[in-house]
């Protein structure tokens, strides 16, 4: 069996070899991931060129809330809201529960242009650790990224069940951290306020419009796969993609004149960016 860290001095250890690019940090809700990538990105940036892949979408902080993206962490890195996302993966939802697949997907896309771009790359996660949902996430998240080394922060023995699977394994690298004394839980509806705050920024800033497409000229697309048209998808959240199948900006879906076959929707991105396809997710930009 391979030895499994368990302090600060085995992780810059780790940290520090050359073969350690991809790091991957899971743990339960309001476990730190986010505060520690921000302490360990600031002491490599100055040396390394690091990026984050922030895949925690209900809490998104690189890019919005329902979205994977990933960014450089800058010589002059302050913290998270000092990341400018380079670009995004559109989950269309706020928690994994139900929606596993978009997740890893999309972490996979961004960790792959992290690496391409970068010397090292921290990949934060959801707090989703428990039940078969949470095994089948972090898991499969393990399996696809391939991650050089999993930092997990946890309290007693609580990701047991997800790590056990990979004791025997040369690789990933496992630091395993007690969670710090001063983490706070961070309660339900001051989650809810962040989403909410985040999405207004962004949509009622001055480059955000309404734009009119033609249903005859782009196609829809749904995050969950659903067979439906588009009626009734009035206040939904939505990305605009391009010719590359590469998500652009998002948009919250206004109206729908289906007698017209046109679709309006309030987005920042400009008028004369081509759109290919609007994805179509499962929750409101108002949440």
């Amino acid at each position: 069996m391979k030895p499994e860290f368990s302090n600060f001095e085995g992780l810059w250890q780790l940290l520090e070899q050359p073969g350690t690019r991809l790091v991957m940090l899971i743990g339960g809700a309001d476990s730190g991931k986010t505060t520690l990538i921000e302490t360990l990105a600031r002491r490599l940036c100055q040396s390394l060129v690091v990026g984050v892949v922030d895949a925690d979408i209900g809490q998104s902080h690189v890019g919005l809330p329902g979205t994977v993206g990933w960014g450089r962490a800058g010589r002059d890195f302050s913290g998270w809201d000092s990341v400018e996302p380079e670009s995004f993966y559109f989950t269309g939802a706020v928690s994994p529960a139900g929606n596993l697949l978009p997740v890893v997907v999309g972490t996979r896309l961004m960790a792959d242009m992290a690496l391409a771009a970068c010397e090292k790359v921290f990949v934060d996660t959801t707090g989703l650790i428990a039940g078969g949902a949470g095994t089948a996430l972090k898991q499969m998240k393990i399996d696809l990224l391939r991650p050089d080394l999993i930092v997990a922060l946890e309290r007693d023995d609580e990701l047991g069940h997800i790590l056990g699977a990979y004791s025997f394994h040369e690789l990933p690298g496992i630091i395993r951290l007690p969670v710090a004394p001063e983490a706070r839980a961070t309660s339900p509806s001051k989650r809810a306020r962040f989403r909410r705050e985040r999405y207004r920024v962004y949509f009622e800033s001055p480059g955000a419009a309404d734009r009119e497409f033609s249903l005859d000229r782009v196609a829809l697309r749904f995050t969950r796969g659903e067979a439906t048209g588009p009626a009734g998808l009035e206040g939904r959240l939505a990305s605009l993609r391009g010719h590359w199948n590469d998500d652009l900006a998002l948009g919250v879906i206004k109206a729908v004149d289906a007698r017209a076959g046109t679709m309006l929707v309030r987005t920042r991105l400009a008028a004369t960016e081509p759109v290919t396809t609007i994805v179509v997710g499962s929750i409101e930009a108002g949440r």
